[in-house]
């Protein structure tokens, strides 16, 4: 029987194998921020359900001896993953990253992170959400 949904397994996957951050993307001139959320595994086969369950893709990263890459990077897939997370929260430090997908989406869409003003309220709260993402307590 393959995990589903309905079952925590996939949250015990990010504890484990996973991976959720944002990375600062340029541009030229311009800049802007991605959220990923992947899980790695040695067997394309142990990841594969991820496709049904939620989508995403799946890829090969040469580094490290090879292994096979789930990544979720679209905001509609996050915020999935956020209603999965919120229902079956992860138990490791990862779990504090989880419940900030939908506030990172938020600042994101609202380009807080442009205003480069340290007296500016979006300067502020762009700062104090980096270091919320940082703290693992």
């Amino acid at each position: 029987i393959l995990p589903d949904i309905n079952s925590a397994y996939i949250s015990g996957l990010l504890d484990s194998d996973g991976t959720i951050n944002f990375y600062k993307y340029q541009n030229n001139e311009t800049f802007r921020y991605q959220l990923t959320i992947s899980i790695s595994n040695k067997n394309r086969c142990n990841l594969e359900f991820l496709l049904n369950v939620f989508g995403g893709n799946i890829y090969f990263d040469k580094g490290g001896n090879g292994h096979y890459k789930w990544s979720a990077n679209s905001k509609l897939l996050h915020l999935k993953l956020y209603d999965y997370f919120f229902k079956f929260p992860p138990k490791t430090v990862k779990s504090h990253r989880t419940f900030l997908i939908k506030e990172f989406h938020e600042l994101n869409s609202n380009k807080v992170y442009l205003d480069d003003n340290k007296l500016s309220m979006n300067y502020k709260i762009w700062q104090r959400f980096k270091i919320r993402w940082d703290n693992k307590n």
